[in-house]
């Protein structure tokens, strides 16, 4: 009697399984009045959300799917190099940083405290802490460089590529004879758009004349975006001042008050520009208009976060390393 109560219980939970399954297979569902609302509603009745939502997803699983390859790489290389495991082959590369100098220390405090950061502190009492920042920052390359060399020895390819196309007249631009476009979405107020610059400063210099590189308006707050408006009206009279004032805002040693209104005004007098026309163009809505525009231009190529570039197309955000740029604009070329 009890084997066959057992075997009863045991049916019961597998058919109560078994439903769950089938409900988990068919996905998130609506019922109204009866009648059931599933995914395939929202794509037919909701295209534009929908599409927003599967590019989200798609993006998402990108990410992951990045992560689980370098995982791989990382696997495959410790098997062919006899080592115990992924973490063994990370840690001989490790090895390698070399110890920050007197002046990369100096460097870095300087930076720091022009970020606002460190403040009261001496060299000496932050040099501990700047030791251990540049260490970590060069282990950080050292691992980027790796990655992407292993990318190349195992063919290494994440895909599907899809390019977007960008709407680059009458924008900022860096060599507009480069046969490869780099399209760049930031903002003025992002740490991380800031950041960046080191790297596509030098990406831009290794490459020089290949690349064709155009600035897109993404201010992180739409409804102000006074710096954004001031540069642009910059750009309207002398482009290279443009270039010259990106330059500067971006800058590492730049403090970050710089972006207050009365600040900027101050250092764009410097420049040599006609003032007046200045002040007239930054009261002209026309101005908030192209910014707007970049912004949405962004949003439907599928920006939701920046720094976002797009090379050639194709996309990549986020404060990337070197390396990362590197390796695809080498691909494309």
């Amino acid at each position: 009697m009890k084997k066959i109560n057992k075997m009863i219980l045991t049916l019961t939970l597998s058919s109560v399984l078994l439903s769950l399954m089938v409900c988990s297979a068919k996905g998130p569902y609506l019922e109204i009045d009866g009648e059931r609302f599933t995914e395939d509603d929202v794509r037919k009745e909701m295209p534009r959300y929908y599409e927003q939502i599967r590019k989200n997803y798609d993006q998402q699983i990108k990410r992951v799917l990045e992560q689980l390859g370098e995982k791989k790489l990382f696997e495959i290389a410790a098997k062919k190099n006899k080592m115990a495991d992924a973490n063994e082959y990370k840690r001989s590369i490790r090895t390698k940083v070399s110890s920050p100098s007197d002046e990369e220390i100096q460097s870095a405090y300087k930076e720091a405290q022009a970020r606002g950061q460190l403040k009261g502190q001496s060299l000496d009492k932050a040099r501990v802490y700047l030791n251990n920042y540049l260490i970590s920052q060069k282990a950080r390359g050292l691992m980027q460089k790796e990655i992407g060399l292993l990318k190349k020895q195992y063919n290494y390819t994440l895909g599907p590529v899809v390019r977007k196309q960008i709407d680059v007249a009458g924008e900022p631009t860096i060599n507009p004879s480069g046969k490869l476009l780099v399209v760049e979405f930031s903002g003025f107020e992002c740490p991380y758009c800031k950041k960046v610059q080191v790297t596509t400063k030098k990406i831009r210099e290794k490459y020089k004349n290949k690349l064709k590189w155009v600035f897109k308006d993404y201010p992180l707050r739409i409804n102000s975006p006074y710096s954004h408006v001031a540069t642009n009206c910059v750009y309207k009279q002398d482009q290279p001042k443009f270039w010259g004032l990106f330059d500067k805002i971006f800058d590492p040693a730049t403090p970050r008050d710089i972006l207050k209104q009365e600040n900027l005004k101050k250092e764009i007098t410097t420049l040599g520009i006609d003032m007046g026309a200045f002040e007239k163009c930054v009261t002209d809505p026309a101005v908030r208009d192209e910014i707007v525009k970049d912004h949405q231009q962004g949003v439907n190529a599928g920006v939701s976060g920046i720094p976002h570039f797009f090379i050639n197309g194709r996309p990549i955000s986020g404060n990337r390393s070197f390396e990362v740029f590197d390796q695809i604009i080498s691909e494309e070329l």
